[in-house]
């Protein structure tokens, strides 16, 4: 008797959850999407005029760009 009490216990759990996350994605039939205004980019000019004066650096030596000093060991 124990035994039936705890998996129909557990099926009644799991039956709760399943119906709670099938109404979490519910959308109702009036539902409308938010309308959403993009800022434009701050600096996309600043971006399309710049002048690069080094060239990049190779693949296998990329930090080297950083110009980063070695600590002292």
């Amino acid at each position: 008797m124990k035994q039936f009490v705890s998996k129909s216990s557990r099926t009644i759990i799991a039956g709760l959850i399943v119906s709670a996350a099938l109404a979490g994605c519910a959308v109702g039939p009036d539902y409308v999407a938010p309308k959403t205004t993009m800022v434009p980019f701050h600096n996309t000019e600043d971006v399309a005029n710049r002048q690069t004066t080094r060239p990049a650096p190779k693949l296998d030596s990329w930090w080297t760009g950083f110009n980063d000093q070695m600590p002292e060991r």
